[in-house]
């Protein structure tokens, strides 16, 4: 759930930073390989319209809504049988995240490249300063 005046962003690369706990996988999934390379790569801000047109978001809802329906549809799946449930959302999860761990078993070597660069730490300064920051590439 996603309120209308909602937005979407994975600020870490626009900071010099690599992502990690299996974010990357995660969002592939969601969104394909092309919309997934322009959230990531640009940083762009998505608003909860295109979040949801684009699979990041199951419903948007007017601004203060959104704990509502998310209670609302969890107290639908809470009345159906648990066991059942659980079955289904694990053989869903194994399915579709088969290859995550093949994908994602690089996050902390990348961390360790990331964070000993030199645009890692402009990347935090100039945030911290609040300016753009002047990558190099070292």
């Amino acid at each position: 759930m996603a309120s209308e005046d909602a937005t979407f962003y994975v600020p870490e690369i626009e900071r010099g930073m690599n992502l990690s706990w299996g974010a990357v996988p995660r969002i592939t999934h969601l969104v394909g390989p092309a919309k997934a390379k322009r959230i990531i790569i640009l940083s762009e801000k998505l608003p909860a319209a295109r979040a949801a047109s684009w699979g990041l978001v199951d419903e948007v809802v007017p601004p203060g809504q959104a704990l509502q329906a998310a209670l609302a549809m969890a107290e639908r799946v809470a009345g159906l049988p648990p066991v059942q449930v659980r079955m289904i959302k694990q053989a869903i999860n194994a399915s579709a995240n088969a290859l995550d761990r093949a994908a994602s078993h690089a996050d902390f070597d990348q961390y360790m490249v990331a964070a000993a660069s030199g645009d890692f730490a402009e990347g935090v300064q100039s945030f911290l300063e609040k300016r753009p920051p002047r990558y190099t590439g070292a």
